[in-house]
């Protein structure tokens, strides 16, 4: 239930710093990401969370909500006074996880370029709607640390990853591009949210550690729903749930 405080707060004090799509496609995009992280955390260690290019934040605030005892890192050139308000929200009206003091205390912001950041093999790097190279730039650092990746691209350039789709709808050419992306690295899952939020809806998660094939799937279309049930608990929102 926090989680409606939360939203409720955040729009009656900063209600310019808070987007229906944007909270739309964060929710949707982090129950995906959430859970990717929460399955890989069984297999391999995972103590630290990237939101690159982070934007108004609210994808980093959400895993670190749910990960309290994973360090999550919110990176951007420039963050946004957004940012800073839903973390005002999150401490004012959310609650703070067993055996801490307070919400968000394993969350940080910085400024910097995402291509200086440094990765390891026990880090997750999520990249939301980063645009043009970007997503290459992430990629290939999580590739030569070991990371973990979870990136859902908004612009695809031509020929970025070595393959041309001209003259097809866009939304084929998103999708191809998107396939060509998951081959190139490697990708372990292939999710996609509900396309009347965005249409640039897919997720792709990695690195492939088995031998099966990349695995495809999407989120329920009543998802949203999480919005109005339990935060920190059932729902998603603690890590110490599915």
């Amino acid at each position: 239930p926090e989680l409606c405080r939360i939203v409720f707060w955040l729009a009656e004090h900063y209600p310019t710093s808070l987007r229906v799509k944007e909270l739309f496609e964060t929710i949707e995009a982090f129950r995906v990401i959430g859970q990717y992280i929460w399955e890989v955390s069984k297999h391999r260690r995972v103590d630290r969370v990237l939101d690159l290019g982070c934007g108004h934040g609210l994808m980093g605030i959400l895993l670190a909500y749910r990960f309290p005892e994973m360090t999550v890192c919110c990176v951007d050139l420039d963050p946004r006074d957004s940012t800073q308000h839903a973390i005002e929200a999150w401490m004012t009206e959310g609650e703070p996880a067993q055996g801490h003091d307070k919400p968000l205390d394993n969350l940080v912001v910085v400024a910097g370029d995402v291509a200086e950041v440094e990765l390891d093999e026990r880090a997750v790097a999520v990249c939301i709607h980063a645009c043009n190279e970007a997503n290459l730039v992430v990629l290939r650092k999580c590739r030569e640390a070991g990371a973990v990746f979870a990136v859902m691209p908004c612009c695809i350039p031509e020929r970025i990853y070595g393959t041309e789709c001209k003259h097809l709808p866009d939304q084929i050419r998103y999708a191809a591009m998107l396939g060509v992306m998951a081959g190139t690295f490697k990708a372990d899952k292939v999710c996609w949210i509900d396309e009347r939020i965005t249409n640039r809806n897919l997720i792709c998660m990695g690195p492939h550690q088995g031998e099966d094939e990349v695995r495809l799937t999407r989120t329920s279309r009543t998802s949203t729903a999480a919005m109005g049930g339990s935060g920190h608990g059932t729902h998603g929102i603690d890590g110490r749930a599915k």
